[in-house]
């Protein structure tokens, strides 16, 4: 499975309640990973208990190891590098100035200017954007043609440098949006709520495994089962399963009314793997983690709120393999998630209670 999604939060204000009240630490309104667990498919290596489980991984030897804060240089001898850390720095500025409820998620960039049209009912790109833009703007497009929001593209100029800004707003009052050169560098990507300061991505494409998106397809539920042969019959993974990875200790971040950073310690992660776990964990917080939130913080380990295993599992009912996140709860919210890579992305096809 491979990562395609490109993204840099940014915030938006919208217009929707808040589903979770209580206040995330200051400070942690990144939404990065970083994950102290066990490496099933290494026996012989175990994690220095010395390290701090709260540290952040650093994912950039898993991805791009370049610095996207690094100058970009557009290939034009007479044009000067673009600065995207001022450009970025610019555009969360704009963002975070007001987070009222509207203005923010409506009105635009400052003396910027709207490039979508609509025929009838449907958003239209215009054309000539880079494929990175175009792909974005039709990833988020489908919200208004399927009646559940509005979408639009701007363009402005920031730090000296013209942007293309795609954002969505669902009815529902969650917001994304998702910043770019105009030459398809990723700028920034971030999810928000009404009233909210704006969640920024830690890592590109973050804001797509939102449960507004990995869930969009829609998903089947089933009931799970305690025994093991009935478990085998009905395609469910093994109570015992240790799968290729188990996190056993770390900690959720809340930001808002969001799953902020997801902490896990100093086990490094692949691209796949940390974006499993941050979809797994966005489901998991919107049914029921985020009301376990202890100052702001959900902690995760055996003896906590639970333990988290990933992998790959074939089911014996439809013969598919699919990229499972199977949450072992210390109450009654265990929850097996079987995912697949669709067009768009990770898409949940099954929610399985394991209780």
């Amino acid at each position: 499975m491979s990562t395609i999604y490109r993204l840099w939060p940014i915030g938006l204000a919208l217009l929707a309640c808040n589903p979770n009240k209580s206040e995330a630490p200051a400070g942690d309104t990144a939404t990065d990973v970083v994950g102290e667990g066990r490496d099933t498919s290494d026996a012989t290596e175990e994690a220095d208990p010395a390290e701090d489980s709260a540290s952040p991984v650093d994912t950039a030897d898993t991805a791009d190891t370049s610095d996207p804060s690094d100058p970009v240089d557009t290939g034009d001898s007479e044009t000067p590098p673009v600065d995207l850390a001022a450009v970025r720095a610019a555009l969360q500025a704009w963002f975070e100035a007001d987070t009222t409820m509207g203005p923010r998620s409506h009105a635009g960039l400052t003396d910027g200017t709207r490039l979508d049209t609509r025929d009838g009912d449907t958003p239209v790109a215009p054309t000539g954007l880079a494929a990175e833009v175009e792909g974005s703007f039709g990833f988020y497009a489908r919200l208004e043609a399927a009646g559940l929001g509005t979408v639009r593209l701007d363009e402005a100029v920031l730090a000296d440098a013209p942007i293309q800004v795609v954002t969505a707003i669902a009815a529902g009052g969650d917001a994304y949006v998702e910043a770019w050169l105009t030459d398809g560098t990723p700028v920034i990507g971030a999810r928000f709520f009404a009233t909210e300061a704006p969640v920024w991505d830690g890592f590109e494409g973050r804001v797509r495994l939102a449960e507004r998106w990995t869930a969009w397809a829609g998903f089947s539920y089933e009931e799970g089962l305690s025994e093991d042969d009935e478990r085998s019959d009905a395609g469910q993974v093994p109570y015992d399963w240790t799968g290729e990875l188990q996190l056993t200790s770390g900690q959720l971040i809340q930001a808002g009314s969001l799953l902020g950073e997801v902490q896990l310690g100093s086990t490094t992660l692949t691209d796949e793997q940390r974006d499993l776990v941050v979809a797994a964990f966005e489901l998991l917080w919107s049914r029921h983690l985020q009301y376990r939130a202890d100052g702001g913080v959900v902690r995760l380990g055996p003896a906590e709120n639970g333990v988290l295993t990933i992998g790959s599992f074939t089911r014996s009912t439809d013969g598919e393999t699919y990229q499972v996140a199977d949450w072992r709860d210390i109450d009654d919210g265990s929850f097996v998630l079987y995912f697949e890579m669709g067009t768009q992305g990770l898409e949940l096809r099954v929610l399985q209670s394991d209780n």
